[in-house]
């Protein structure tokens, strides 16, 4: 599958995170990728997490009326709360993290 090839291609760069995005109503596109580990966020969520965060991943994404916001930590597949682990990071509150969104 296309996606899984692009996940390993980024572990090999050691890539720590991969994120997605959709409309929050497209539901084919957010469960697909949840079946494949990403964990979803609405805009409302995300606003009310790290600010900086928020405006690079916006920054990075640049999707046209995309509301959802899918994440997956690529090193800890299972990891149901990568949003807040990115933004431990982010913040320096991990140590030898380096993140470049």
């Amino acid at each position: 599958m296309l996606v899984k090839r692009v996940e390993e291609k980024l572990k090999r760069k050691r890539c720590k995170f991969i994120l997605a995005s959709t409309n929050s109503e497209n539901i084919r596109a957010r469960t697909f990728f949840t079946k494949l580990g990403y964990v979803g966020y609405t805009l409302n969520q995300l606003i009310n997490t790290n600010r900086r965060l928020l405006g690079e991943i916006y920054r990075k994404i640049d999707a046209y009326g995309d509301d959802y916001i899918l994440v997956k930590n690529l090193n800890k597949p299972y990891d149901r709360k990568p949003l807040e682990t990115l933004e431990r990071i982010v913040e320096g509150k991990v140590e030898n993290s380096k993140v470049k969104i």
